[in-house]
């Protein structure tokens, strides 16, 4: 990989690829998404493809940020919007058409303008891990397209939330 394609605020090799629903549950991770592979998600190799990894954690991450002091609300009061700014996904294991998916989410990171999530996508019947996506998310304010410094009962929030 060139340097200037390499993550630079999440780690390079496989995170969390030993984590289990209950431990993660046990760590205040949450549940955030429950959803069924179809058809239509599987790619030409009989198996769930990237996009559709990506569209379960995408879809759930906003139950994610209301856990924090960065509900809706807080957004929009202040003008302010949910930014991804990178995002790495690890397959750990196939999903099939007709598997049933749960996702659970936890912090990993807090800094003064980013935090850190992973997305754990399981396989429900058997709890078994399916992939894993880490995202660098921050508020950015809507008017001037910039960062927005995180409060710092929002760092503290986070903080206590930790799963990592």
């Amino acid at each position: 990989m060139i340097e200037e394609a390499a993550p630079r605020g999440i780690q390079t090799g496989p995170g969390g690829l030993r984590a289990t629903l209950p431990g993660l549950l046990a760590k205040e991770a949450g549940i955030c998404f429950r959803g069924t592979v179809l058809p239509r998600d599987i790619g030409v190799d009989g198996k769930a493809d990237d996009q559709y990894a990506l569209a379960c954690c995408t879809d759930g991450v906003a139950h994610v940020w209301e856990r924090t002091p960065m509900t809706r609300a807080f957004l929009g009061e202040n003008g302010f919007g949910r930014v991804a700014v990178e995002m790495k996904l690890t397959w750990a294991t196939p999903l099939k058409t007709g598997d049933a998916v749960v996702v659970a989410t936890g912090f990993t990171g807090v800094g003064s303008k980013s935090f850190n999530m992973r997305h754990h996508l399981f396989e429900s019947r058997t709890k078994r891990l399916a992939a894993t996506l880490d995202v660098v998310a921050l508020m950015m304010d809507l008017t001037s397209r910039t960062s927005v410094q995180l409060p710092e009962d929002t760092q503290n929030c986070i903080s206590k939330m930790l799963i990592d």
